[in-house]
């Protein structure tokens, strides 16, 4: 059987657990004892926190459009980074010199900056970047409601678009995914260490084994499998690691 390695998921709430930006919640310490987490950016928040991340994705934005301007592209990307890591260290409160954080964006996100948004986030202390593949935690509703346009499915240029050594990037499918052909899947696995699926809050153990076999049939050797679920099927999966949504 192989080793199950939970950590914990934040696509609805803040990691400290606080409520509004004026509630302290609690403290983020814990979580150097697990040594990982992963958070969706546009809804663990709320609406400021969302608002701050795509301030992030503007700047290199901004820093792509000013590529033939060597001074200025520099800046931007010192102000980027910088905004990154406080978005990181302050917003979330998480410690990123002893917890490896994964971090969840939007396709788009990648491609329109032709992969400075992930040397960004990287160079700001997390530790892999997850492209979701638009199936998920409802990240379209909530980037329209901020004035951001939704995410797009092309999961294999965003990876390529990015640009990052293979096992810092992650490929995600939410919810309800369809598994990809063998084709698409292994494009996807020549440019992502890590496969991350998501199965339904009520899959059983039995449910949740046979969903990962499907997946592991369609991955390349040497990919890493992480499947997300309700912890109280975690014990007797049997899959590999494993991570509460």
């Amino acid at each position: 059987m192989a080793t199950v390695t939970p950590f914990p998921i934040f696509s609805s709430t803040h990691p400290s657990g606080r409520t509004s930006p004026n509630d302290e919640g609690r403290s983020t310490s814990a979580l150097s004892a697990v040594g990982r987490c992963r958070v969706h950016p546009l809804v663990c928040g709320g609406p400021s926190a969302a608002s701050e991340f795509c301030g992030i994705v503007y700047k290199c934005s901004a820093q792509l459009a000013a590529s033939n301007d060597k001074k200025a592209s520099k800046r931007l990307m010192k102000e980027g980074v910088a905004m990154a890591r406080k978005y990181l260290t302050e917003t979330l409160g998480i410690d990123v010199s002893v917890v490896d954080v994964e971090i969840v964006v939007d396709c788009r996100d990648l491609i329109d900056t032709g992969g400075l948004f992930a040397s960004c986030l990287l160079d700001a202390g997390c530790d892999r970047i997850v492209v979701d593949a638009g199936v998920g935690p409802p990240l379209s509703p909530t980037r329209r409601s901020i004035g951001v346009p939704g995410g797009s499915p092309k999961t294999a240029e965003a990876l390529d678009a990015a640009r990052v050594p293979r096992e810092r990037i992650v490929a995600r499918y939410g919810a309800g995914a369809v598994p990809p052909s063998a084709s698409e899947m292994e494009d996807v696995c020549e440019l992502a260490g890590t496969v991350s699926v998501r199965l339904s809050d009520a899959a059983s153990s039995g449910e949740a084994s046979e969903a990962a076999e499907v997946w592991k049939e369609l991955m390349a050797e040497g990919t890493e499998m992480v499947l997300e679920l309700d912890p109280n099927v975690m014990d007797d999966a049997g899959i590999g690691e494993v991570s509460k949504a």
